[in-house]
């Protein structure tokens, strides 16, 4: 779910080795065409380094139909209240914050236009999002894609308690975590209980935390890793990727 506030759907990502070029979409009325109800009808999208607002889009007008092609993006239609922009982006951290004055469902996209870590070239080490956790189709879903020819190792963290320390209100007291490939649940986690769970950049997490963390070996593919609330309930969580 997308909101405002602390309740505003932001995607958080990583740049290591290089510049880029990336694709950044927010889609809302476009998921009718996928079952979706519910969704935001005017979403814009801005991109955010060092705090200061480096690029958005409001209302996309059919450019870069080719490049959405090129990297398997569904199309948008003519005329769409959907954002979309394709932007450079260098070494370091970033958000993508979606820009609403309404709540409901939304879908933030970023695409790697310059081939990912497949070219052997600079890549995305973490990608992230926070958003309301909500029941049923309003869960907080983050999809991602291996790429190369080897495994990846990576590790996937649904944060809800221990974003109180970052004063984050309204907080999703116990998520859970499922991993999913190929439409069926591969891995789950409840109250992660190991070491810190951190990764390239990861901040710790306490003993006992009622956190979600795995650390898996994936194949080159497609993921998603679903965050929900234990005992249906709902709150504000943080869902991360980290290429281990």
């Amino acid at each position: 779910m997308a909101g405002q506030a602390e309740r505003t759907l932001i995607v958080g990502f990583i740049v290591h080795g290089g510049a880029k070029t990336l694709l950044a979409r927010a889609i809302g009325p476009e998921l009718r065409m996928f079952g979706v109800s519910g969704y935001i009808p005017d979403p814009a999208i801005d991109f955010v380094n060092n705090n200061q607002v480096v690029g958005r889009n409001d209302n996309w007008l059919g450019e870069d139909r080719p490049r959405f092609d090129s990297v398997g993006a569904f199309p948008l239609s003519n005329g769409s209240k959907d954002a979309a922009m394709v932007t450079p982006v260098f070494p370091g951290a970033y958000t993508a914050r979606v820009a609403t004055r309404t709540t409901g469902v939304a879908l933030v996209e970023l695409y790697d236009l310059d081939g990912g870590i497949a070219s052997g070239g600079p890549r995305l080490v973490n990608v992230s999002a926070r958003a309301e956790v909500g029941t049923g189709s309003n869960v907080l879903i983050a999809g991602f894609v291996v790429a190369g020819n080897g495994t990846k190792r990576v590790l996937i963290r649904a944060v809800g308690p221990q974003l109180s320390e970052f004063g984050v209100t309204g907080i999703l007291n116990d998520p859970y975590l499922d991993l999913y490939h190929n439409g069926a649940v591969m891995a789950s986690n409840d109250n992660w209980d190991g070491d810190d769970g951190r990764g390239r950049g990861a901040f710790p997490l306490k003993g006992g935390s009622k956190d979600s963390v795995l650390i898996l070996e994936l194949a080159p593919g497609s993921y998603t890793a679903n965050v929900s609330g234990v005992g249906g309930t709902t709150g504000v969580a943080l869902v991360e990727v980290y290429e281990w």
